[in-house]
């Protein structure tokens, strides 16, 4: 038996196409609930559910958002309860980003061609792009209480949650993706740049 939970619409419209094979589905997640895009049968949203949770040792609770509030709060250290864990690390941020964060602190998706020496290799190194982001819970440290800014700057400590601001250089390896600058953008002063982006570059 399926139950679907209040929220889980698919915000359906007479041009959906019915779907014959799961397997061949493209979701679109711009329409209501993704797991139910398509109008699947209970056995393909049980289907897309166990995916999900097999995925994410979690499963799916209600929508995106409270999904991912409940996985922070079952990842949280042992230090804090729950309600310690909600209270203030979950807590809403009152402190307004840096001016330009977006130039850099962004998402990206990046592809080049290969080389001829690449296109000879015998294997291909693929990762999960979404499962990056669960695999740093665990270890990343989150600001908790008011910011403290140094106008002097201050030595980088990669352990202190915060906002850097750099003098973003050139990429000197065309061959990989660029944290410092995602979008190959012409900077010509400096930005700001969270810790962890800092620590990867």
């Amino acid at each position: 038996m399926v139950a679907l939970i209040a929220g889980m619409d698919t915000v359906s419209s007479k041009y959906d196409p019915l779907v014959e094979d799961d397997d061949d589905l493209e979701l679109d997640s711009g329409k209501g609930m993704p797991v139910l895009a398509g109008r699947p049968s209970p056995a393909q949203v049980a289907r897309r559910l166990q995916l999900l949770a097999g995925a994410l040792g979690f499963p799916w609770k209600i929508n995106g958002n409270v999904t991912a509030i409940d996985l922070l709060v079952q990842a949280r250290p042992k230090t804090f309860n729950g309600r310690e864990w909600k209270g203030e690390v979950l807590a809403p941020s009152t402190t307004a980003p840096p001016y330009g964060i977006l130039d850099v602190e962004r998402d990206y998706n990046w592809t080049r061609q290969p080389t001829a020496e690449e296109r000879r290799c015998r294997y291909v190194h693929a990762y999960d792009r979404g499962g990056s982001h669960f695999a740093a819970l665990s270890t990343l440290e989150l600001p908790i209480g008011d910011p403290i800014h140094h106008p002097d700057g201050t030595k980088f400590d990669p352990r202190l949650p915060g906002y850097w601001l750099v003098d973003v250089p050139e990429n000197h390896n065309w061959r990989m993706p660029y944290v410092l600058n995602p979008n190959d953008y012409q900077f010509n002063e400096p930005k700001w740049v969270s810790t962890p982006r800092i620590e990867r570059a």
